[in-house]
């Protein structure tokens, strides 16, 4: 069956944001609104315009911010936040912990403004893991499920992922939330006897939220 010719243009961002208090540069990325533009129409320069000035707002908000502050929004590490008074009707952020071996952790949020939509994405999760066994598990106070299976590489490696299961719309600090990652227990012979499985449920536990890391306000 042959399928259907995309007759859309897709519409991206990018930006390169120098902070020189921190000497980094970071890349941010995006689509504004939905992202595809229809090839039929006509005012479509309006609509990249429109949508670049959004883009352009976002990065603005990223932000150099050495811990702690009191700045509302979503901190992605201990220096940068992404500074929000509103939730955005839809933005997902995510930080990635590499130890340069094999061992990585992954956090992962994003903001809903339709209690279908995080449905949707609730049960995309929970549906394409449902073959591995799960744990109800709380980590940082929110109520999820936690996934853990075999690495595909080795026998001393563990896969995870905990999904929040408590989301909310409208919604950061109980926005949707995902923790993902593998553990490599070669990485870490110091803990040896211990099981990887055993380390992945001590670092969830030790997750904490941090005070003004998570905005909460209704539009």
């Amino acid at each position: 069956m042959r399928e259907k010719p995309d007759r859309s243009h897709k519409f991206e961002t990018h930006f390169l944001k120098d902070f020189p208090p921190a000497k980094a540069a970071i890349a941010i990325q995006g689509q504004g609104a939905l992202g595809n533009v229809p090839r039929d129409e006509a005012d479509y320069k309006a609509i990249y315009y429109e949508r670049l000035t959004q883009m352009q707002e976002r990065a603005n908000a990223l932000e150099y911010q050495p811990w702690p502050h009191n700045k509302p929004g979503v901190c992605l590490d201990r220096e940068f936040v992404v500074v929000n008074t509103v939730t955005p009707e839809r933005e997902g952020y995510a930080m990635e912990f590499y130890n340069g071996k094999r061992s990585r952790f992954v956090l992962m949020a994003g903001t809903y403004q339709s209690e279908a939509e995080l449905k949707d994405e609730k049960s995309r999760n929970t549906g394409m893991l449902s073959f591995l066994t799960s744990s109800k598990m709380t980590v940082a106070g929110r109520k999820g499920r936690l996934f853990i299976s075999d690495g595909k590489y080795s026998e001393t490696e563990r896969e995870f992922r905990w999904v929040a299961t408590d989301g909310e719309v409208n919604s950061f600090r109980h926005g949707h939330f995902e923790i993902e990652g593998a553990i490599e227990m070669k990485d870490y012979p110091e803990m040896a006897p211990m099981k990887g499985t055993d380390v992945i449920v001590g670092l969830l536990k030790g997750v904490r939220e941090r005070p003004y890391g998570m905005l909460d306000v209704k539009r």
